[in-house]
C-alpha cells in the first residue's frame, strides 16, 4: 500500500508519504527466510524557480534501514 501527499505553498512544493510491504516468506537451499511487514518513509521537495526552470530533492528510505525486496522471488 502506498500513500502520498504535497502541499504546495507558492513556488515551493513539498511531500511526504509511506510505503508498506506486507510480511514475505520464501525458500532458499531448503532454509525458510522470512521477512516481517516493513514501511518505508519518503519526502520530496521541489521549487519552482520559473515556468521553465525547477529543482526537485527526493529521500527514499528517510531512515536508511535495510529490508530484503526479494524474498520469496525464483530467479535462474
Amino acid at each position: 500500500m502506498k500513500l502520498f501527499t504535497t502541499y504546495k505553498p507558492g513556488k515551493l512544493n513539498l511531500g511526504g508519504g509511506i510505503h508498506w510491504i506486507s510480511e514475505t516468506d520464501g525458500v532458499y537451499q531448503g532454509e525458510t527466510i522470512n521477512q516481517a511487514s516493513y514501511m518505508l518513509e519518503n519526502l520530496m521537495s521541489k521549487y519552482d524557480f520559473n515556468h521553465n526552470l525547477s529543482a526537485k530533492l527526493d529521500i527514499n528510505n528517510l531512515f536508511d534501514k535495510n529490508y530484503n525486496s526479494n524474498v520469496g522471488s525464483f530467479v535462474t
